[in-house]
């Protein structure tokens, strides 16, 4: 995937020469950081697809949260690079950047997000099955 993140932003931000030199090292430590990012995010999503369609209310609610976990720091990371963009190319370019950042996240999401099984068809986990109703209090 990161090939094609690669190339969908050379075509997209069509550097000059100077703003290219700047980008381009600065882009390699963001997308060094996010993978780290990007890595505990596939494995939540490689145990949701082993757990489903029966996941246990524990493991559900540890998932949920390793998910907003990820995307807290997600969005702190960018913040983070949003300044070190800012600092080596001019606004408009840097803005760009991450509009078109957002873009290629919302198409690789919408690629993993069609390939997992609905969470609408999971069921409550219950000693000796599954019911599709949740257990009442």
């Amino acid at each position: 995937m990161q090939a094609g993140r690669t190339t969908l932003i050379t075509t997209g931000m069509n550097f000059n020469e100077k703003d290219g030199a700047a980008f381009w090292p600065i882009y390699h430590q963001y997308e060094y950081e996010r993978s780290k990012l990007d890595d505990r995010r596939a494995a939540v999503i490689k145990e949701y697809t082993q757990k489903y369609p029966t996941p246990t209310d524990v493991e559900a609610k540890a998932m949920a949260e390793q998910m907003l976990d990820y995307d807290s720091r997600l969005a702190a990371l960018k913040m983070k690079y949003f300044k070190k963009f800012n600092k080596a190319l001019p606004a408009l370019t840097v803005t760009k950047f991450f509009q078109l950042e957002r873009r290629i996240d919302l198409m690789m999401d919408m690629q993993i997000e069609a390939s997992l099984p609905p969470l609408t068809q999971a069921h409550y986990n219950v000693q000796g099955g599954s019911v599709a109703e949740p257990p009442q209090p």
